[in-house]
């Protein structure tokens, strides 16, 4: 794998090889599981929901709680996820 960054410019070559480091990392720390209708996109651990890879949703006890504001496709995941895990959404 470095070999073939390589080939990129130095600060490409640093950026690239550290956000590497990072995601095998987050990989090994959660167990990221998926849910069935939107397995491709969606995703979500003990505490997050992500969708698209990025954190969207938290789970707090037996609610989920939106971090921000969010396309109609991403608010359609959150929702269905609430709906899958038996949580309501604020």
């Amino acid at each position: 794998m470095r070999g073939l960054l390589i080939t990129f410019p130095f600060f490409h070559c640093r950026l690239k090889y550290y956000s590497y480091i990072a995601v095998s990392l987050n990989i090994k720390n959660r167990t990221m599981k998926k849910l069935a209708k939107y397995r491709e996109n969606l995703s979500y651990d003990n505490k997050f929901i992500y969708s698209y890879g990025t954190k969207v949703a938290e789970i707090k006890g037996e609610t989920v709680v939106k971090l921000g504001y969010w396309s109609v496709t991403t608010s359609k995941h959150i929702n269905y996820a609430a709906k899958e895990l038996n949580k309501k959404v604020l």
